[in-house]
């Protein structure tokens, strides 16, 4: 006989952030290593550059930071970007 364990929302929903956190760490290991390009989240670059999410979203849309067709950014646009900055 199994037995239920109630959670809070809160909880699961920590606990399911971090499950998706992993799983896109390992996604971008695997894109990595099959490229040889580095390819970053726009969090990841956020938190690189001490930017909030929404800064990095902005500087997408107006195109100074360029973006894959699956919206990540190559560690190389990273790079020119700061390096012109």
């Amino acid at each position: 006989m199994s037995e239920m364990i109630f959670l809070p929302t809160e909880q699961i929903k920590q606990t399911i952030r971090e499950a998706v956190r992993e799983e896109f760490i390992l996604f971008e290991e695997k894109r990595k290593s099959q490229s040889g390009v580095t390819l970053l989240s726009r969090n990841a670059v956020a938190k690189r550059l001490h930017l909030s999410f929404n800064t990095v979203k902005k500087l997408v849309e107006r195109g100074v930071l360029k973006t894959t067709k699956s919206g990540l950014i190559p560690e190389d646009e990273l790079d020119r970007y700061l390096a012109n900055s």
